[in-house]
């Protein structure tokens, strides 16, 4: 199985170059809002149990395709480094690369903070309880670097910027040599 990993700060377009994407491979869209909503319903975010229940979900959905023999997964989370990311990405690799021979294979989506600083007030963000205040998202850019790559692995780089989504999901497509659909879409 191929896991595409588009990560990368909130509102750098992971959802909509993974949509993009989806609809060029047929590999279904697994964003982490899917599972950030759910676990929404039962603990506050980032509590422990939140994060407990969010990262198990997470693993099982992952490792319950693998098993299944899907061809590709398209998979949205925000990196922003520390042990417990580190521990979560080498765990989808051990996964998807150790337990079943398939390709963790990571793509970085970039932009400018100021292009951030404006998408994240966009109203689309509200379907999905994603972070909406530019204020919000300026003091977690501060807090946190998310803009940096994964370590140990390479990555594909894609500036959401220069790119529309479409053509964001082609570039990876044809990078990473994924299939296309084979209804033309």
């Amino acid at each position: 199985m191929n896991l595409v990993l588009l990560y990368g700060p909130p509102a750098v377009g992971k959802m909509t170059v993974g949509a993009q994407l989806s609809q060029l491979t047929g590999y279904p869209l697994f964003h982490n809002h899917l599972t950030v909503d759910l676990g929404l319903l039962f603990f506050p975010f980032g509590s422990a149990p939140f994060q407990r229940l969010v990262t198990g979900l997470r693993y099982q959905c992952v490792q319950a395709a693998a098993e299944a023999g899907a061809q590709g997964l398209i998979f949205t989370y925000v990196y922003g480094g520390g042990d417990d990311e580190q521990v979560f990405v080498d765990e989808l690799s051990a996964i998807v690369e150790d337990d079943h021979g398939g390709r963790l294979l990571p793509v970085r989506l970039f932009c400018r903070p100021a292009t951030l600083l404006a998408r994240v007030a966009e109203p689309s963000r509200a379907d999905h309880h994603k972070l909406r205040r530019p204020e919000e998202l300026a003091a977690l850019l501060a807090a946190r670097d998310l803009l940096q790559p994964l370590p140990g692995r390479e990555s594909l780089a894609l500036d959401t910027d220069r790119l529309a989504p479409q053509e964001a999901a082609l570039a990876i497509a044809q990078h990473l040599g994924l299939p296309r659909r084979e209804d033309g879409a």
